[in-house]
């Protein structure tokens, strides 16, 4: 066992020069517990039990199920191995192998004139078990012949009875081809013995070794279907825009939507939102429903894995209203634990302790035991737990709770201590920003586009500081995600067949990944070009082309990559065309994301130094650590010009440490023209 504190333990004892503790009790980090019922009674005494978890359990641990654990009634530890489950549609193949036993063999060679010799054999082999529900005996012929093509008859003995199983078989191999076959199947069947005759013609007897396979296919088991909790649903350009919050170890294969709209036609994206990851698309499709005497509808979209703490949900509504009463449900598959403890029916056996994202996956040496199969991509311990599954305890969680020894210190304790105290009077601009209760000690805050605009490209002018002035430490995620912002459009001004819009920003600068040019339904095909004006003060275009829109299409949307600019406008050329008529404009920004780690009360955020260094935290060294653990939103205030921003960063802009600098340059050259002055008066005199 090695708990993901460690890491954050030994930071802060190199940080600190103290030693590194021993890690706390197992039992104390998992926050939630419950008792492990075996629901059948069973003979004997320890037998391997299965535990299917609840949704409670799911939602609560990390999805690879690495923060649970098992203990017995003294609580001890004790090892396990999970049955992830399958996607809708996936099949798991399950196999039992043997070698068979030859009790008899016989071999023959049958000539005629002017025909090749057949090489004949046959084998008397004692009959496999009967085979498990669902699943058919092969007969598998392993040679080192590297060509062969042999006729197979395989039948069923019992007693003086003989009945075919198979006739005009075939297995062979032509390497020339690339083909083979090396098995026949057989059919259900009763008997003693199987004789199985081989026949073939290529000068030699085949002389295989026989091995009994047979394949039982599992598909998914019934699924748990989670209600995902919607954080914020907005309206937005034609589309209907909702975040929803994804716990912890709900990693959705579906996503099913209820709606009380009867009837609809909408096309959906699905992205997911990485905590210090930005943005990536996770599935995406159509849903609807006509209502008829009966309904047809399909609701669901399948997804790949999602890791972020939230999803955001995009659907396309067109001119048509947003769905009403919109509600979003998770299918997720059901893990199942497998382990050894008493299997005596009705009463608690051991306890399933989970939650709290503070330990690693353990390593237990089951996993040893169930190498993956390459040929059939199932884990062999597994695949017997699978087939002989009329053979485990089934058992049950039940009285969930709180953990009563549950240590609560935040995860990042070690790190919630102020650093130095900062100047605040080189910062332009400040926000009262609120921390609440985080489990873990971290806060996340999601930045403004004003707040972008006023710092710093790297946002390495940002800092957060208490009411003594003393910054705290944070991560920031410079791109995590995108909104849109509403763009002003000024009148259009024309000349010589163009047509010029200024297109005004609400802050400046802006970082602007695209435009969005709502246009109506017009039919245009125009050429344009957009020209930005740069922090530098200098124009140059950004983007040109053809706008091209007609009734059916989206919103014109021109791409420009990120790039930060204080002024923009599209030039048209309409030829002898009217104007476009341009209803609205909107830029599509990046989002940046703080994470902060302090304790819950009221802060500032200063920004707006273009001469601060970057600050320089510990919590860099373990960012990855650090943003897997749990964060807690936090809430700002209004903006502001900051007040103690003191002359000389209003006259020079710069910090204290270069007024300096300046006031020592000032002071030469003012040194120069008193010289020069002197000089100059002298010589006049002189002359005079």
């Amino acid at each position: 066992m090695r708990p993901v504190a460690l890491a954050f333990i030994a930071l802060a004892a190199l940080h600190r020069g103290v030693a590194v503790a021993a890690p706390a009790d197992l039992a104390r980090l998992f926050p939630f517990e419950g008792d492990i019922v075996v629901t059948e009674t069973a003979s004997g005494g320890e037998r391997l039990l299965r535990l299917p978890l609840p949704p409670q359990v799911i939602e609560a641990a990390r999805a690879d199920l690495s923060d649970v654990r098992v203990f017995d009634a003294a609580g001890e530890e004790v090892p396990f191995v999970v049955d992830g489950g399958l996607r809708r549609g996936e099949v798991r193949h399950a196999i039992e192998a043997a070698d068979a036993v030859v009790v008899d063999a016989r071999r023959d060679r049958i000539a005629f004139d002017g025909e090749p010799t057949i090489y004949r054999e046959e084998y008397v082999l004692r009959a496999p078990p009967a085979a498990l529900a669902g699943s058919r005996w092969e007969l598998v012929f392993d040679t080192d012949r590297p060509d062969y093509i042999r006729a197979v008859e395989v039948s069923a003995l019992n007693g003086d009875q003989e009945s075919t199983l198979t006739r005009d078989a075939t297995i062979f191999r032509l390497r020339n081809a690339a083909a083979e076959r090396d098995s026949v199947v057989l059919p259900g069947f009763q008997g003693e013995r199987v004789r199985v005759a081989l026949e073939g013609a290529d000068g030699a007897y085949l002389a295989p070794r026989l091995r009994w396979r047979a394949t039982t296919d599992f598909d998914r088991d019934e699924g748990v279907v989670v209600p995902l909790e919607v954080l914020r649903q907005a309206k937005e350009d034609g589309y209907t825009v909702v975040e929803l919050r994804r716990p912890n170890g709900i990693v959705p294969d579906v996503l099913r939507l209820a709606t009380s709209t009867p009837t609809y036609y909408r096309a959906v994206a699905v992205l997911d939102r990485r905590q210090g990851g930005g943005e990536e698309r996770v599935g995406r499709g159509a849903v609807f429903r006509v209502e008829l005497r009966k309904p047809v509808e399909y609701a669901e979209i399948r997804l790949a894995a999602a890791r972020g703490d939230s999803l955001r949900m995009v659907i396309d509504d067109e001119d048509s209203p947003p769905l009403r009463d919109l509600r979003v449900f998770a299918e997720v598959r059901q893990p199942v634990l497998y382990f050894h403890l008493p299997a005596k029916a009705g009463s608690r056996t051991g306890v399933l302790r989970y939650g709290g994202a503070r330990v690693d996956r353990p390593t237990y040496d089951l996993a040893q035991l169930s190498p993956a199969d390459e040929k059939w991509g199932t884990p062999a311990l597994l695949a017997a737990m699978l087939l002989e599954r009329d053979q485990t305890v089934p058992a049950e969680l039940r009285d969930l709770r709180p953990n009563p020894g549950f240590d609560p210190a935040p995860l990042l304790a070690f790190a919630m201590h102020p650093g130095a105290v900062v100047e605040a009077g080189g910062f332009s601009h400040r926000r009262a920003l609120h921390v609440t209760d985080s489990p873990d000690g971290l806060s996340r805050l999601r930045l403004r586009p004003e707040d972008v605009a006023l710092a710093r490209a790297d946002l390495g002018d940002l800092r957060i500081v208490d009411a003594s002035g003393r910054q705290w430490p944070y991560l920031v995620q410079i791109y995590a995600g995108t909104a849109p912002v509403a763009l002003g459009v000024s009148a259009a001004l024309q000349e010589h067949g163009t047509t010029h819009y200024d297109l005004r920003l609400p802050v400046e600068p802006l970082p602007v990944e695209s435009i969005r040019l709502d246009v109506g339904r017009e039919f245009i095909r125009r050429p344009f070009r957009l020209i930005g004006r740069g922090e530098d003060g200098r124009e140059r275009t950004l983007a040109q082309g053809q706008l091209s829109s007609g009734p059916q299409d989206p919103p014109l949307q021109i791409g420009l990559g990120g790039v930060r600019v204080v002024r923009l406008r599209l030039v048209v050329e309409d030829g002898d065309e009217a104007p476009i008529a341009i209803k609205s404009a909107r830029a599509v920004v990046p989002e940046a994301e703080l994470y902060l780690v302090a304790p819950k009360g009221d802060y500032t955020m200063l920004l707006g130094d273009a001469a601060a260094a970057p600050p320089r935290y510990d919590l860099a060294e373990v960012r990855d650590a650090v943003l897997s653990v749990g964060s807690a939103p936090a809430s700002t205030g209004d903006l502001e010009v900051n007040p103690l921003r003191d002359w000389r960063h209003r006259v020079f802009g710069a910090s204290p440490h270069l007024v300096m600098q300046h006031a020592a340059v000032w002071a030469v050259l003012g040194a120069a023209v008193l010289v020069l002055a002197w000089v100059t008066l002298r010589l006049v005199r002189r002359e005079g």
